[in-house]
């Protein structure tokens, strides 16, 4: 069997990612030009990894299951948003050395990545069968239950209490991210009822929203506290989520290599 042509995004990925762990771990609090320009270019970068190994994915899905290949291109043009929020932040803060305000263009584009992600799931999860309703009913209710009382406590706080439009938009992100969450484990419960091999590529995908929780709730109480700053420790949650994006297509297009060559047999 060749190689697949998704480990080559692979590859660059862990490449990144480890030379961008290795910078920001020993040049904490020595260099903050390096971790910028490092931290930046690297998120780009590995942003660009998970489009190109979603696009391998969604285009060796065959025509006839369409309703998936649409959930893939979805993800690609979410992913593709969040190339260009990255872009934007590093342009504003490497080249125009100005502070990136909240509600820029970097902004507009992670919601649009988020609405992308969301719609693709919620194409998907309009075909798949799921042989227990009480399951999928206890699966929405915990979603919406922990997303609700985040928006409760968090963003309802900030509008009442502190009122600061930028910690409202950081909040928000946490709670797609919830919605997100839920949405990959409503996905994932005829995938485990069943033991179908496709459970792996969205294992990873529901990791990587994991890691992006983890960064975004941190994020928004260091840029609330006004500690943050690019090439911090947190940046490797939101690059981890990246790679794992990206191990998710690769995961994806492997599974449909394995089978087509049986298929071919």
């Amino acid at each position: 069997m060749d190689m697949r042509k998704t480990l080559f995004f692979v590859m660059i990925a862990l490449l990144v990612v480890s030379t961008l762990a290795l910078v920001i771990i020993t040049q904490q609090g020595r260099n903050p030009s390096l971790r910028e320009w490092v931290t930046d270019c690297s998120l780009i970068i590995l942003a660009v990894c998970a489009v190109g190994a979603n696009v391998l994915a969604w285009n060796a899905t065959p025509a006839e299951f369409w309703q998936e290949r649409r959930c893939w291109i979805f993800s690609v043009l979410g992913f593709v948003c969040f190339a260009l929020g990255d872009g934007y932040w590093a342009y504003s803060e490497l080249v125009a050395k100005v502070p990136v305000p909240v509600g820029s263009f970097a902004d507009l584009f992670w919601n649009l990545a988020y609405l992308f992600l969301g719609l693709g799931l919620f194409f998907l999860l309009r075909t798949m069968f799921f042989p227990s309703k009480k399951k999928v009913y206890l699966v929405l209710f915990v979603t919406f239950a922990i997303a609700f009382a985040y928006a409760y406590v968090h963003v309802g706080k900030v509008v009442m209490v502190q009122g600061s439009f930028g910690d409202v938009v950081n909040d928000l992100y946490v709670l797609y991210d919830i919605i997100l969450l839920g949405m990959v484990a409503l996905l994932l419960v005829p995938l485990l009822f069943y033991h179908n091999p496709l459970i792996t590529p969205w294992l990873l995908f529901g990791f990587a929203i994991l890691a992006r929780i983890a960064f975004d709730f941190i994020f928004a109480g260091l840029v609330s506290a006004g500690a943050y700053q690019s090439g911090s420790y947190v940046d490797l949650l939101y690059a981890l989520s990246y790679v794992l994006f990206t191990f998710t297509g690769d995961a994806k297009f492997n599974l449909l290599q394995r089978y087509a060559h049986r298929y071919e047999r």
